[in-house]
């Protein structure tokens, strides 16, 4: 019996493809890392995952903070963090009479020595993207 749904991926058309691709592959590194385990904090880290790639493509981040973190070796949590909280309060992320949508305190959940699963979540599963809109792979 096949699947009940069918190839999502190839009924899809770019850049669906590699968005889907690149979540597939977000899901998959939750289930091997195992780091948590809560199915709504998946949730939430993968929209700060979105977050992150839309403020860049925004300009909201910067080339320099976003290259620094699309690096493995010069990734550090301490400065995804950062631009994450202070990307947060952008306006576009602030509702009148409450502030930020991620809360007042806004973070990731990784903390210092978890490099290695922070970037793969972040960078390591998920396209490189440029500003002009083009996905590369």
């Amino acid at each position: 019996m096949g699947d009940l749904f069918g190839d999502p991926v190839t009924e899809a058309q770019p850049p669906y493809v590699e968005i889907y691709r690149s979540l597939q592959r977000v899901r998959d590194a939750f289930h091997r890392e195992g780091r948590i385990s809560d199915a709504n904090a998946k949730l939430d880290e993968t929209v700060k995952f979105l977050v992150l790639h839309f403020g860049y493509l925004k300009g909201l981040v910067s080339a320099a903070d976003y290259a620094t973190l699309a690096d493995r070796s010069s990734f550090r949590v301490e400065l995804l963090n950062r631009v994450f909280a202070r990307l947060a309060t952008a306006p576009v992320f602030r509702r009148k009479g409450i502030g930020s949508i991620f809360g007042d305190d806004p973070t990731t959940v990784f903390k210092k020595g978890e490099e290695r699963v922070a970037f793969d979540l972040f960078f390591g599963r998920a396209p490189c993207v440029r500003r002009d809109d083009q996905w590369q792979g």
